[in-house]
């Protein structure tokens, strides 16, 4: 992945509490900004997934991941995707007023224009 150099400007207390971070995981400051902005990318495309905005392969394509990883990401972060819980048990109940294929196909007049 191409990288570009961006410079920007941070408040003092969140660059102590970067070093801190970078401390605890034995790494730089650069390396520690790096991992927690592209935590928090990963979250807002989720986010943009279960908000309908994008699609699930899109979001894998932005962040260079497969497709089961974004739900591993929504799981990890409590994002959910798909439908809510209420719409899902609706559906499953809508089902059962369906017709077979075979007795729509019956009961459908051939138009002879």
């Amino acid at each position: 992945m191409p990288v570009k150099a961006v410079p920007i400007r941070m408040p003092v207390e969140l660059l102590n509490i970067v070093d801190l971070c970078a401390k605890e995981r034995r790494t730089n400051q650069s390396e520690m900004l790096r991992q927690l902005v592209w935590q928090a990318a990963e979250v807002q495309v989720v986010k943009l997934v279960a908000e309908g905005r994008i699609s699930t392969g899109y979001s894998a394509e932005l962040l260079g991941v497969t497709y089961y990883d974004i739900y591993r990401i929504a799981e990890a972060n409590r994002i959910q995707l798909g439908a809510a819980e209420d719409l899902a048990q609706q559906s499953y109940a809508n089902q059962g007023l369906l017709r077979p294929r075979s007795a729509i196909q019956k009961d459908t007049p051939i138009s002879s224009e």
